[in-house]
């Protein structure tokens, strides 16, 4: 609870200082000391296209041809699997 709490509240800082329009700060409606960080409309639209560009593959790996691209994938999955 008291990581959520932090990560929270260091967003909320990091977007009041910066004004970004992201999130705002509200009650909640059943306990008025409780607040919540709700994204706005805008921070919504950023998500949206972080997530987009986050699907995307980076321009120097698009460049290579699937079969590449398909070794690549297996050589990086082989890279972080745990041994037995």
């Amino acid at each position: 609870m008291f990581r959520k709490s932090r990560l929270a509240r260091d967003a909320w800082h990091i977007c009041e200082e910066s004004g970004c329009g992201l999130v705002l700060r509200a009650a909640l409606k059943t306990d008025r000391r409780v607040k919540m960080l709700v994204v706005t409309d805008e921070g919504m639209k950023v998500r949206k296209r972080m997530l987009q560009r986050l699907s995307e593959a980076p321009e120097p790996i698009a460049r290579l041809s699937d079969d590449d691209q398909r070794a690549l994938c297996e050589i990086l999955k082989r890279a972080v699997e745990t041994p037995h």
